[in-house]
């Protein structure tokens, strides 16, 4: 296991902790820093997971992109379904839709950086 892939799981691990606070022990009114908080927890998450993917010994190939990208909007949605057994927590399409968002920033910076590294 790569540094990047172990530091994913540690990332994932994080915000599942984080989904797991119960709602009465969040600030009230979030509005859309809630949204910007998703983005920028899963472009974490897609960042680690397309540097994880990547093989700098490797051309570039469209599964470098597709696997950190499918394994990211997984985790946004099992992440989600988590947050149904979370008193005061619900699922929210609108906050899955700002992982995924979130899931392809971070994999395009992760793809970005590795073209100027290498």
């Amino acid at each position: 296991m790569n540094k990047y892939a172990f530091l994913s799981l540690i990332w994932a691990g994080l915000i599942w902790t984080a989904s797991s606070i119960p709602g009465s022990e969040l600030p009230g009114e979030l509005n859309y820093w809630s949204y910007v908080a998703h983005v920028v927890e899963f472009g974490v998450l897609g960042f680690l997971l397309s540097r994880a993917r990547l093989d700098p010994k490797k051309k570039r190939n469209s599964l470098n992109i597709a696997i950190p990208i499918l394994l990211g909007v997984a985790y946004g949605a099992l992440d989600e379904f988590h947050q149904l057994y979370v008193p005061g927590r619900s699922v929210d399409a609108l906050d899955w839709l700002m992982d995924v968002w979130g899931v392809v920033l971070g994999v395009w910076l992760g793809v970005r950086a590795r073209k100027k590294i290498t």
